[in-house]
């Protein structure tokens, strides 16, 4: 493909990457691929695009679903040994082939899986934990006064 410098354009549904699946609460939708196979100036088969999905995760701090948006820009330079990855140019992320032939998909997954957040929540403000965990805070508990309030006055003295 990189020879030929071939363009591929598509989607992939969620429910075919079964290691996404474990992070995810819903696999239905898709990852929207655009990728451009070529070789660069130095002769390295490269592989650049983009994916774009949008997945629902729980969020870690309500555990309610949040819907998260992923776009990853790919630039990946094709190696063949681990002397390969010393040697390719740093604006490249490295993708070791150990033979001519690879399952497109699982690079697509892996790079989808990459692009997920650390840990997904929702928007500040818009939690429904810390909404209310802010509302009991300030209506249940009185506000106590400092005691170390005493030692600023003698300080002051």
């Amino acid at each position: 493909m990189a020879e030929q410098r071939i363009d591929l354009v598509g989607k992939i549904a969620l429910n075919q990457l079964s290691r996404l699946q474990d992070i995810l609460l819903d696999n239905s939708g898709d990852v929207s691929v655009s990728l451009h196979f070529g070789k660069d100036e130095q002769g390295i088969r490269t592989i650049q695009g983009s994916l774009s999905a949008q997945v629902l995760m729980q969020c870690q701090r309500c555990l309610c679903p949040v819907t998260e948006k992923i776009e990853t820009e790919i630039k990946l330079g094709m190696v063949f040994s681990e002397d390969g990855i010393k040697n390719l140019p740093s604006y490249y992320d490295p993708l070791l082939l150990e033979s001519g032939e690879m399952a497109l998909w699982q690079m697509v997954e892996e790079e989808l899986i990459l692009g997920l957040p650390i840990a997904a929540r929702h928007p500040r403000g818009e939690c429904s934990i810390a909404v209310s965990y802010g509302e009991e805070v300030m209506t249940d508990k009185p506000v106590r006064p400092n005691p170390f309030k005493v030692l600023e006055q003698l300080k002051e003295k």
